[in-house]
């Protein structure tokens, strides 16, 4: 369970990085807006090298006003209960929850007249309730609840199918470098697509139909509800 606190490690390693971001830039933008052209010479290249200066001075600003604005975001993706986003709460359970069982009972005739009969689900170590204890931690509630949700729709979906030959995998995928995560490149914690793609396909491959609804990592190792 490395990867249990894996958003939170992220998010305050990202605070850091766009708080310095932002001293940074502003320290860059009050130096240019102070720039001395007058030893280069020429009255219009002085003039050219200021208003250069001014470009690039507002540009940084513009720059430095994104990163402050991520700095906020991420403060309340830490801080939001007692102002929750129920619209964000909505979407997020209609792909994590109801998008998946849409897709497993829409596809259901197809997986039972198949040869390998698998009902697979992606979750994420997120979703596990005992795995956190006696601590949680706080922070993005609703992707979470959406996990755990997962987790236990799938129980039920793998109970409901047993009878028809159908197993059901539901799996963590862990820390994956996917292409929305390349900005983790480098640390140590993360895993190459490639690699985890490779362990959940032998581990869809392996799960019998005696093992139907058990909550696997990608490499098949049990993970806790």
């Amino acid at each position: 369970m490395s990867d249990l606190r894996l958003e939170d490690t992220i998010f305050q390693d990202l605070k850091k990085t766009f708080s310095s971001i932002s001293d940074r830039m502003d320290t860059a933008r009050r130096t240019l807006k102070s720039t001395d052209a007058s030893a280069v010479g020429d009255g219009k290249l002085i003039d050219d090298v200021h208003d250069f200066a001014d470009d690039w001075a507002y540009g940084i600003k513009q720059l430095g006003k994104h990163t402050e604005g991520a700095v906020k975001m991420i403060n309340t993706i830490g801080e939001s209960f007692g102002k929750l986003d129920y619209d964000l709460w909505q979407t997020i359970y209609s792909v994590n929850v109801k998008g998946n069982l849409l897709v497993a009972e829409s596809f259901y005739e197809n997986v039972k007249a198949s040869k390998v009969k698998k009902i697979v689900a992606i979750s994420s170590s997120n979703g596990t309730i005992t795995g956190e204890l006696p601590n949680p931690w706080p922070g993005a509630m609703f992707y979470r609840m959406s996990k755990a949700a997962l987790n236990r729709e799938m129980q039920i979906v793998a109970s409901s199918v047993k009878p028809d030959g159908v197993t059901v995998v539901i799996l963590n995928p862990g820390p994956t470098l996917t292409e929305h995560q390349e900005f983790l490149r480098g640390n140590p914690i993360m895993l190459e697509m490639s690699f985890t793609v490779e362990n959940m396909i032998n581990t869809i491959a392996k799960t019998t139909i005696a093992e139907t609804g058990q909550f696997w990592r990608y490499d098949g190792v049990p993970e806790k509800w």
